[in-house]
């Protein structure tokens, strides 16, 4: 080789291994700057948990991180350099975690950011790393308020932790946020939920034991003040005073627990002893010690902590909004409210729904929110927008301008829309009712008002508004959840979702079942703590469900018919009667198929007396004690129905729509002047709001019971059962010719097996209202000999968990069945309601327990009547009816107690349009006629035809 070529071949080598051993030695330099970053990283971590830690060793501690953090970011500035994907996501990770301790959050955030889009790149490490990225970015959107973008990530690290056998690290650090997230969205049942799983993977190895320990538990403390469930919370926060741990935080709280039981000067007592920094808590604390020395008429030193809390808000958060500055700007409405001076108090309110609604930045007082979305001081922006619309209709009574109580029905309307933005976010009905309970305080201002409008402007929309606010108070969760359900399939939620949603549902309710009747506390324990987890696994699933943009949007849209899609429906022969129990007022809402009109009444006392004296009586099944109701259902009846009479005189049928109490009243049982019954008048069917009336198209034909499914369980002696024989539930069922179970074959697993493959089901068998826990209420079926003592008892909770849609009418007579606690706003939490929820739309059910043998004759007339083409709420009409003047049955069983237990509740059905015998001889009359006007007509135009020829 010439010695040119030589020299060069040996540069050329040289240059080569010289490259390679750069590379490896800046690998290695990489690797060992990496080694020692985290090294310190981890020596500076546990010195955390050293006995004697103090100012000097936090010094070297924090000495320690920033030359760790340092190191990391050289790395990172390195990555051109050669160093790996996988490393390069640890440094990230671990700078971004030691950036987030010195509290520098934005460029943790972005360090967190990198490291999760890199993790993409490397689907071969495992998903735990990308655990705490997920967890601490969340945290960083959540101190930011970015609360959507923040939900994005702990869901991901959700979803990461639930892949494992075993909690991660951190995993109670998630599981508290989540239950945090939850708490300001007013979703307490499940922020609960979450809290109570923080606490359950909390390791008792953990340094910091305590101080989680107690963070969680003041959490569970806040939701039983939220629910005010104060007791619990005062017995919680008092036991983990003992660990002297965040007693700052400890102490506020008790204080507020004081607070909110009037107990003012104790109250001050423990603000007295928190010492904050100067940061938001502190800012929160001056306004509750501002709450106290309100409650104690300290007027001035309230204004001196409130102006103290605004300040010291501003110093923080310049003009950063934030929820505390909106509780002080609302502390100051309700102060100038409380003043009579509504003007200066709708200033305020107007400061406070700008701070609780970041999106939202009007200040004229005239303006509310319209479109909803993103919010999570749902509570507080509730409680102001009705504040508000409280203050102006003040303000209205003052100045007489129309505008101000226009304004007032704004805010009501805007208030409203917010609760059904809210309900919509929800995960369960539980959640819901909490929500219904905060609605429930304010629906009837709206009402009113809207009213008030009407009267002034003469304007249909207002009237159309006041009727509007009246149906969505009504069974609003059970209408959302019949809802729900129609639009998953519209929505392609794909079925194995819907099939994974209601299984878990199931466990939680056999499990739940279960509990009420385990004595063994590790039993116990292990049942609450599994019930835990199938809940959220639950959320889970239900998050997935709501995420479908086409799910959320159908459900967003409103299920309240207008009055005049409500006219469109109705025949000539039927009108409807919505009722609204006001404070001191009853408003009745009649439509009919050519008017809607309203009529206002005064009520007192005496009206809910005659309504508790009218149902005692009816529930009286006593012989020997004459019927005692007439005097109460005539009373009545000048206050329900006389008022109306001008209203439905052209109409036979009724579509009644009850509220409150009224939901216990059979309207058949009414009696007027004559001592008349309503019955013999109008048929009646009842229904829970209009957001649930459909029109049923379906004509009965005359073999509908050869497809209908029946069980009287005991029919028989039924020595075994221990419950009372019913001798006439055989006769009750005697004209179904379709499937009936007697006695053994009577069981809860064929009714769970054959119930939704037949169209029709009558129920002839016991059951019991439970009113402390409706869910608890059970129809009772026949007991195998192995079962336990409660395996034949078909629970409420149970029956919302069946799918049942394809029954078109269940018949319960079983005694109770539409009875139950009342829930204002809601109706009766009944068997009935139960069965509505599992997608039954037709239901007679009975609302006491009466005799077996009047039950048995109005269902067997009610079965003859169904057959010959009659709608359900005029056959049951019929049959009882046929009770009152029948020789069969004794004059002692003919009084209300005995036959208006029974009701019907569903779907308007249009009167029978059968062509009958008669058209037989109208028929031939009619062709007669026709044939003899053709042969005139055809001579006729014959002679013109002539006539014309000859000319």
């Amino acid at each position: 080789m010439p010695v040119k070529f030589r020299s060069l071949f040996l540069l050329l080598l040289g240059s080569s291994v010289y490259w390679c051993f750069s590379q490896h030695h800046e690998r290695d330099s990489v690797m060992s700057t990496y080694n020692f970053a985290d090294k310190l990283y981890v020596d500076a971590d546990q010195l955390s948990a050293r006995t004697d830690f103090n100012d000097s060793t936090a010094a070297e501690q924090e000495r320690m991180s920033r030359q760790s953090l340092l190191l990391f970011k050289q790395l990172i500035s390195k990555q051109s350099s050669g160093i790996s994907d996988s490393l390069l996501f640890h440094c990230y990770v671990k700078a971004g975690l030691l950036l987030h301790i010195f509290d520098s959050l934005p460029q943790a955030k972005i360090f967190y950011l990198n490291a999760i889009a890199i993790k993409e790149k490397l689907p071969a490490m495992q998903d735990s790393f990308l655990f705490k990225p997920c967890l601490f970015t969340g945290n960083i959107f959540y101190s930011q308020n970015l609360y959507d973008s923040a939900l994005i990530y702990y869901k991901k690290a959700e979803q990461i932790n639930n892949r494992y056998n075993h909690p991660l690290e951190e995993a109670g650090r998630l599981y508290n946020r989540m239950g945090a997230m939850n708490y300001e969205t007013g979703n307490y049942r499940l922020a609960n939920i979450y809290f109570q799983k923080a606490l359950s993977v909390l390791s008792v190895n953990n340094p910091s034991y305590n101080d989680f320990l107690v963070n969680y538990k003041m959490n569970i403390a806040s939701i039983f003040i939220k629910l005010e469930e104060y007791g619990k919370a005062d017995t919680l926060l008092k036991a983990v005073l003992a660990l002297k741990v965040n007693l700052n935080e400890i102490h506020h709280n008790l204080g507020i627990v004081d607070l909110r039981t009037s107990r003012y000067q104790e109250a001050l007592d423990h603000f007295k002893q928190v010492k904050y920094e100067h940061n938001g808590k502190s800012v929160e604390l001056d306004y509750n010690i501002a709450e106290a020395f309100s409650g104690l008429a300290k007027k001035d030193s309230a204004s001196w902590y409130i102006r103290k809390a605004i300040e010291q808000n501003k110093e923080l958060n310049a003009d950063k909004k934030n929820p505390a500055l909106g509780l002080a700007y609302k502390f100051t409405a309700d102060e100038y409210a409380g003043g009579n001076d509504p003007a200066d108090a709708v200033r305020f309110y107007q400061k406070a729904i700008c701070q609780f609604y970041p999106a939202f930045s009007d200040t004229g007082i005239y303006a509310v929110p319209e479109k909803i979305s993103g919010v999570f001081s749902y509570i507080q922006l509730f409680n102001t927008l009705i504040a508000k619309a409280d203050a102006f209709h003040v303000l209205y009574n003052k100045t007489k301008n129309t505008t101000d109580l226009e304004a007032s029905f704004n805010a009501y309307k805007s208030a409203f829309a917010l609760a059904d933005y809210v309900a919509g976010t929800y995960d369960s009905d539980e959640a819901r009712f909490f929500l219904n309970k905060i609605k429930y305080t304010a629906h009837d201002k709206a009402i009113s008002t809207s009213i008030a409008l009407y009267e002034l402007t003469e304007k249909k929309e207002y009237l159309e508004e006041a009727y509007l606010f009246d149906q969505r108070n009504k069974a609003s969760i059970l209408s959302f959840s019949l809802q729900k359900n129609s639009v998953k399939k519209e929505a392609g939620i794909p079925e194995a979702l819907s099939l994974q949603q209601s299984s878990l549902r199931a466990a939680i309710t056999r499990l739940s079942i279960k509990a009420g009747a385990v004595m063994d506390s590790t039993l116990l324990t292990n049942i609450s703590n599994q019930i835990r987890d199938d809940e959220i696994k639950l959320a889970e699933i239900q998050q997935q469900i709501h995420s479908n943009a086409k799910y959320a949007s159908l459900l967003s849209a409103t299920q309240i018919p207008s009055s005049e899609k409500i006219q469109e429906m109705l025949d000539d022969e039927t009108a409807l009667l919505s009722y609204h129990l006001g404070q001191n007022e009853l408003l009745i809402f009649s439509i009919s198929k050519k008017k809607f009109e309203y009529i206002r009444l005064a009520t007192d006392s005496n009206f809910y007396n005659n309504i508790r004296n009218f149902v005692i009586s009816l529930h009286n099944m006593n012989q020997a004690d004459r019927y005692a109701g007439t005097a109460a259902a005539m009373n009545l009846y000048q206050i329900l129905i006389k008022p109306v009479l001008p209203q439905i005189e052209n109409s036979k049928r009724l579509i009644i729509i009850p509220d409150d109490e009224l939901n216990a009243v059979p309207f058949e049982a009414l009696q007027n002047e004559n001592k008349k019954y309503f019955l013999q008048d109008f048929s009646i069917a009842y229904q829970y709001s209009t957001g649930l009336l459909q029109l049923d198209e379906s004509k009965n034909s005359s073999n509908i019971f050869n497809t209908a499914l029946g069980f009287a369980p005991f029919a028989g002696e039924n020595a075994d059962s221990g419950l009372q024989r019913l001798p006439y539930s055989k006769e009750e069922l005697s004209q179904l010719k379709g499937k009936v179970f007697y006695d053994s074959a009577a069981t809860k697993q064929r009714f769970i097996e054959y119930a939704n493959s037949y169209p029709v089901v009558q129920l002839a068998t016991h059951a019991a209202v439970n009113d402390a826990f409706p869910g608890k209420s059970f129809i009772a079926f026949y007991p195998k000999q192995k079962d336990s003592a409660d395996e034949h008892f078909l629970y409420a909770d149970e029956i919302y968990n069946l799918r049942l849609d394809s029954i078109k009418l269940i018949i319960l007579s079983a005694c109770e069945t539409g009875s139950g606690k009342l829930v204002q706003g809601e109706g009766l939490m009944s068997m009935t309601r139960a069965f509505a929820y599992a997608g039954c739309p037709n239901i007679i059910t009975s609302l006491w327990r009466a005799a077996d043998k009047t039950t048995a004759f109005i269902t067997q007339r009610l079965h003859f009547y169904l057959d010959k083409g009659n709608s359900k709420d005029r056959s049951l009409q019929l049959a009882k009816i046929d009770l009152l003047n029948s020789n069969e049955i004794p004059v002692s069983l003919k009084t209300p107690n005995y036959w208006a237990h029974l009701i019907f509740i569903g779907n308007y059905e249009p009167a029978s349009r059968k062509l009958g015998y008669w058209w037989l001889l109208v028929f031939p009359g009619l062709a007669i006629i026709a044939f003899f006007l053709y042969k005139k007509k055809s001579r006729r135009l014959g002679g013109i035809s002539e006539n014309n020829k000859i000319s």
